[in-house]
């Protein structure tokens, strides 16, 4: 018998041979496809927060964005008081919204028939 030398040794960490990667060849020859990731999903959301469909708002049927709809649910529930999201509304509205009284409250104007949700 022969004695089998260190690099021949076969086990945990220790592939066979002619098993092993050769230089320079992938271990995942195909590999993650471009364009899948971050930029995809922006554009799936994108797509799918355009998409319209029908609710009944104020007792009548309209046709509305699903993004729309998404900041209604959001509006909705800051006035009935979850404050995260109060939160998120407080943080996405623009400045000139936000109006600063005397007191050093704020007060959010609100035009129309919006707060009927």
């Amino acid at each position: 018998m022969s004695k089998r030398s260190d690099r021949d040794l076969v086990g945990y960490g220790n592939p066979p041979k002619h098993s092993r990667w050769k230089p320079g060849q992938s271990g995942n020859p195909k590999g993650r496809p471009r364009g899948s990731g971050r930029r995809q999903m922006g554009k799936i959301m994108t797509k799918v927060l355009g998409e319209k469909v029908e609710v009944t708002i104020a007792g009548s049927a309209r046709w509305v964005s699903q993004g729309e709809l998404a900041v209604r649910g959001v509006l909705k529930a800051a006035i009935k008081g979850n404050p995260s999201a109060y939160r998120a509304v407080m943080d996405s509205l623009p400045p000139e919204i936000l109006c600063e009284s005397e007191d050093d409250r704020i007060t959010i104007i609100i035009e129309g028939d919006d707060i009927n949700l």
